[in-house]
């Protein structure tokens, strides 16, 4: 292989002295770029964080329930009151009593 010539490049070039800052001038002020990290969260992760944090179904209380309601125990004016109390909580954000 044979390589001919440098098609036009040069060689390294003089710096010339006009080109750069000059002495006791001041330089250009130029302000500073803010830079700020920020994160954004997609509605897919904030749902994923929602289902996360919703407690798991306990099957055996599920079924105790349905028992209760099926004999007529669950139907009582003071279970009423706490359901609607917790309902209610639930529905305007309030904390629960236990």
């Amino acid at each position: 292989m044979k390589i001919g010539g440098t098609n036009g490049v040069g060689g390294p070039q003089n710096v010339y002295p006009g080109n750069g800052p000059k002495p006791g001038g001041k330089a250009a002020s130029v302000p500073p770029a803010v830079m700020a990290d920020s994160v954004e969260i997609s509605d897919a992760a904030r749902i994923r964080d929602a289902v996360s944090r919703v407690p798991e179904i306990r099957a055996d209380k599920v079924a105790a329930a349905k028992e209760m309601i099926a004999r007529g125990e669950m139907d009582t004016p003071e279970r009423m009151d706490i359901a609607l109390d917790r309902l209610i909580g639930d529905v305007f954000d309030l904390p629960q009593a236990e």
